[in-house]
């Protein structure tokens, strides 16, 4: 995709957000002419506003994809989306474990702004916290691959920092050891035969050991 279209986008972008009060979502554009059908498959994080930074990686696959062994070391988040009718890139997160009848609960927002599908994505998710009130924004630059062409990374960097979400942190893609919940890449053939219902989306990512203190010398002891 050619630069000035990507700074159009990033103009579309800004002028879109509607901050209602501090403790609703941003309301960004999201991308229009959206096929679930081609975004399916592992994304890598390449930029992120998550506190999390290594080895965070996206999967978006139907609930009877074979699901692989998970890794002990990395956490994640798992859910199924439900899009919106007449805007599919505008969707829900849902926890498959909890009650949304229960008003303690509230579904997140998951919300594509770019993609070509085979290259880059740019993706928003907008969380309830835990404790106390108010939501977390989060936004991630994913790619297909664990790197992607300076350039275009750096317009899309400049998308997001316009959008002024939070700090944009780089993510270490090295020695991750990935496992996957998608065993055929991102070949859209794959999809065709499968049932038809809501897909899901895994981000997992590796966490970060605990920061080993030196051991101290015993002190000495007076003769």
């Amino acid at each position: 995709m050619k630069i000035n279209v990507l700074c159009l986008l990033s103009a579309l972008l800004v002028s879109s957000i509607n901050v209602v009060s501090g403790h609703q979502c941003l309301v960004l554009q999201p991308m229009e002419g959206f096929e679930m059908k081609y975004f399916f498959a592992s994304w890598y994080a390449l930029k992120t506003t998550m506190p999390f930074t290594r080895c965070v990686v996206y999967d978006v696959f139907r609930k009877n994809t074979t699901i692989l062994m998970n890794n002990i070391n990395y956490q994640n988040y798992i859910g199924f989306l439900e899009a919106n009718p007449k805007l599919p890139s505008q969707m829900t997160f849902a926890e498959p474990t909890k009650d949304y009848s229960n008003p303690e609960f509230t579904k997140s927002s998951f919300v594509v702004l770019n993609t070509d599908y085979v290259t880059y994505a740019t993706v928003f998710m907008c969380i309830k916290k835990q404790y106390g009130t108010g939501f977390k924004h989060f936004v991630s630059i994913l790619s297909r691959t664990d790197a992607l062409d300076s350039e275009l990374l750096n317009s899309l960097v400049l998308n997001i920092i316009s959008l002024n979400i939070g700090k944009l942190n780089h993510v270490d893609q090295k020695d991750c050891n990935y496992w996957t919940l998608v065993e055929d890449g991102y070949d859209t053939n794959v999809f065709d035969n499968e049932e038809d219902g809501p897909p899901y989306v895994s981000i997992k990512w590796l966490e970060e050991p605990a920061p080993q203190l030196a051991p101290q010398p015993a002190p000495q002891q007076d003769v």
